[in-house]
């Protein structure tokens, strides 16, 4: 992904600088998943790949426009 982020024109150096990995969570086949948390600012953000089934079972909120809504467990 970093070499495609490189490609794209985008300053990997820089983005690595503004925001840092505080966190890494390598991928594990009972998860389905990886994470990596980052410190931007004063905010805390988790960016995680993975199995979509995976990742759309753990979602609570959806952020799509015009404004956040809240998804029940089915």
């Amino acid at each position: 992904m970093l070499v495609v982020a490189a490609k794209a024109g985008v300053d990997v150096s820089a983005e690595q600088v503004a925001a840092p990995r505080i966190e890494e969570f390598p991928f594990d086949a009972d998860r389905k998943m990886m994470t990596t948390v980052h410190r931007i600012g004063d905010t805390v953000v988790a960016y995680v790949k993975g199995s979509p089934q995976e990742l759309l079972a753990r979602c609570t909120t959806s952020s799509r426009a015009p404004r956040a809504s809240s998804r029940s467990a089915t």
